[in-house]
């Protein structure tokens, strides 16, 4: 069984463009599978977070909102990586029309104990050529003793839950950013660097983590990043089935 607990309260205040937050909050849990393994076949399980909810919906590109763009090319990323790859499951952390409370996926990721987290985030891009991003949660003191492996019922405060996985969440985005800049499908792309920073998208997980930010010039323009993307995702997941 798995449990996650929280008391206090959370401020959040803007750095750098993006929500960071400055946490109080209790952190419990224990990591807990849902998928049952079978000893022929690893499992790995990836989780992504479209932006926005029933509630929120995010930035405008053209006639569209970021919520309903972000679902969609979830919903096509998961379909293309299950059907190539039926040893990777792609969990979604909404439906349409979902209201989602405050740290409701840090919860369900922890608790699903997911291999990788990622967030999805698009906007109207007004620059002559679309811009990618990624992301990563750092305070900037992210050296202290949590072990990778807590196999036991332990407290962790939420500001800190990142430092469970952050070494990682570092390899999985430096596989991400790495395999984007290679490949052709991407070369439209002005691609940036890794970007480490306190992302309110992030906050709460203790899994491997991270968040991408592409820019649409037109809203359509994420179906050409749907095949790139689920290939380097599955890349990514026999890297870590291998490790």
């Amino acid at each position: 069984m798995s449990l996650m607990m929280f008391s206090s309260s959370s401020t959040w205040s803007r750095v750098a463009g993006v929500y960071a937050a400055t946490a109080t909050l209790v952190f419990w849990a224990l990591p807990l599978r849902c998928l049952h393994v079978s000893q022929q076949q690893q499992q790995f399980t990836i989780m992504l977070d479209p932006a926005g909810d029933a509630q929120n919906v995010g930035r405008t590109i053209e006639d569209s909102f970021e919520r309903s763009l972000t679902l969609q090319w979830a919903e096509a990323i998961k379909r293309d990586v299950e059907t190539k790859c039926p040893e990777i499951t792609v969990v979604l952390t909404r439906l349409p029309g979902e209201v989602v409370q405050p740290l409701q996926n840090a919860n369900f990721a922890n608790r699903l104990d997911v291999d990788f987290y990622l967030n999805l985030r698009v906007y109207q891009e007004l620059g002559h050529k679309a811009g990618l991003a990624l992301f990563t949660f750092s305070y900037g003191d992210d050296f202290i003793n949590i072990s990778p492996h807590l196999e036991q019922l332990s407290f962790l405060p939420v500001d800190q839950a990142h430092k469970k996985s952050a070494l990682k969440s570092a390899r999985y985005t430096s596989t991400l950013y790495q395999s984007l800049k290679k490949d052709v499908r991407s070369a439209s792309l002005d691609i940036h660097g890794v970007i480490t920073c306190p992302v309110k998208s992030l906050v709460g997980i203790a899994v491997p983590a991270c968040s991408i930010e592409l820019g649409l010039k037109h809203k359509d323009d994420w179906l050409r990043y749907v095949e790139c993307l689920s290939d380097i995702l599955i890349e990514l997941a026999h890297q870590g089935m291998r490790s």
